[in-house]
């Protein structure tokens, strides 16, 4: 298997432009914002076959943005909670105390209920926070790549 070190070199080298290695980074970057779990990986190929000129190592190392779950699922929240305020009205989550009260499989549908509920205003939010992600993710790999590979990289040149 390849390192993380060897594939971004291979990213580097490969043939293609600035534009298309740095759009297949930030449109994994966005896809990695998605609320649940998994289907990111399996998503990112599917993309990456059906729009051919992206790069398909440039996806999947953008998706790798998703090891930061916590971090996503909060910024998710947030970002769902300004563009659908209401949304989260009576949402809470319960103390360590609380779910060791009631048990662990009382607790587990507690959640799974408070899931449930907030499922619209996460998916609203990673809308939001994976566009700006992305965004930000084009516009720094597109910086980067412009220093260490050359203004028009090692591809076919500028985008058309």
């Amino acid at each position: 298997m390849a390192t993380l070190r060897e594939r971004c070199a291979a990213l580097l080298g490969a043939r293609a432009s600035n534009h298309q290695i740095a759009l297949g980074l930030a449109v994994g970057v966005c896809v990695s914002f998605f609320p649940v779990y998994g289907p990111q990986i399996p998503f990112c190929l599917l993309l990456a076959l059906v729009f051919r000129r992206l790069n398909k190592v440039a996806v999947l190392l953008g998706v790798q943005f998703s090891w930061l779950y916590p971090v996503v699922v909060w910024l998710d929240y947030h970002a769902g909670r300004m563009v659908w305020p209401g949304g989260a009205a009576g949402a809470s989550l319960p103390s360590l105390a609380e779910m060791k009260a009631e048990g662990f499989g009382r607790a587990c549908l507690r959640l799974a209920a408070l899931a449930k509920g907030l499922f619209p205003v996460m998916l609203a939010g990673s809308v939001v926070a994976g566009v700006a992600a992305g965004a930000l993710a084009y516009m720094l790999a597109l910086a980067l790549l412009g220093l260490l590979r050359g203004r028009a990289g090692a591809g076919e040149g500028p985008p058309r």
